[in-house]
Parts: structure tokens; sequence; C-alpha cells
């Protein structure tokens, strides 16, 4: 199983075998979805920066509309920070999730973990795909490509294999992504952005 494994993963087999039944090396497809998950990772670290030059704007103004004395106008631009805030919190917690399991799509390199690891990764791509659609449609479209990439894969492996996945596994590790980004949350605002919810609050 793990020789079967390693011709899959670099797409090499003997040559009477590789000329009867070519096969394209799991490792690119792997690979194809990293560089994938990477630039909209990206994407959403440049969005995320927009928001809080957004931010610390509205926050200048809502300085001066207290020091101007016009409650209606910093009623209106606290209602407007609030929402602001309200997105670019999801967006981190977005950027997070995708980071984490592209931590885990680098490190797979045995068959042992393959199909957990890309099926956590693939849920967590679908989940970020949903949740930021309405913030990001340009990068929702393209985790949909990633994610029919982490599809296929998973396919292709199980095909070649005769595996039997186990998907209350799969699901219980995307969630444990999910939390991981939870957790990070509120240190990764008060470390990149200065006018964060959370300092508010203290």
């Amino acid at each position: 199983m793990a020789n079967d494994f390693s011709e899959r993963w670099e797409g090499e087999r003997g040559r009477l075998k590789g000329a009867l039944h070519p096969i394209k090396p799991l490792k690119n497809q792997m690979n194809k979805a990293i560089m994938g998950l990477e630039r909209q990772s990206n994407k959403v670290s440049g969005y995320i920066e927009h928001y809080a030059k957004r931010e610390e704007e509205l926050m200048g103004r809502l300085i001066r509309a207290y020091e101007a004395h016009n409650e209606a106008k910093a009623k209106q631009i606290a209602e407007e920070l609030a929402e602001l805030r309200k997105h670019k919190l999801m967006l981190i917690n977005s950027e997070l999730s995708l980071n984490m399991a592209l931590l885990r799509l680098r490190t797979v390199y045995e068959f042992g973990n393959f199909m957990s690891v890309v099926g956590s990764a693939k849920e967590t791509v679908q989940k970020v795909r949903s949740e930021i659609l309405n913030l990001a449609p340009d990068v929702s479209s393209e985790l949909n490509k990633v994610e029919a990439t982490l599809n296929n894969v998973m396919l292709e492996a199980d095909q070649d294999f005769n595996l039997i996945l186990n998907f209350d596994t799969v699901g219980e590790e995307a969630e444990e992504i999910l939390r991981e980004a939870s957790m990070l949350v509120k240190s990764e605002v008060k470390r990149r952005f200065p006018f964060s919810p959370y300092e508010k609050n203290k």
C-alpha cells in the first residue's frame, strides 16, 4: 500500500505498467490546490487591509463628530463602523482558516493521513467560500475551483486504492481547523490593527 501510494503521489510506475495505465501525479494536483489557496488567502489579506484603512477613516470621522457634538452623525458612523468590524473579523477568521488548511496540506507526505487531511481542508474551503460570498465574491469563486481540485484528488485516490473514507473523522478535523482559527482571531486582530472592538471592551 505504501509503495502504491508513493507511485501514485509521484506519478511513477514501471515502464510497461506506466505505458498501459498512465497516471497524473497526485503531488501535482495537490500543488495546484495549495497554490490556489495561497493566492486566495493573499486576496483575503488585501480585503482585510482595505477594511482596516476604512475603519481608521471612520474612527477619525467619529471622533470629529463627537468633538462637534453632532450625536446623530456620530451614531450613524458608529453603526457603520460596527458593521465594518463584523465583516473584517469574518475575513480575518477566513484567512486564518485557509492558512491552517494550507499548513496541513503542505505536510501531507504519507498515505496514512492523506485522505483525512485533504478531506478536512476541502470542508474548510467549502465553509469559508460560503461565508465570504457576499464580502469577497471573486475569492469565493476561486475557492470553488480549489474545492473542485481537492475533490478530484480525493476521488482519484479513492479509486486507485479502493478506500473507504471516514467522513466523521474528516468533519471533525475540519471543525478543529475552524475552532483553532476562531481562537486565534482575537490575538490576530490586536496584533494587526490598532482599532479593534476588543480594545473597546477592556
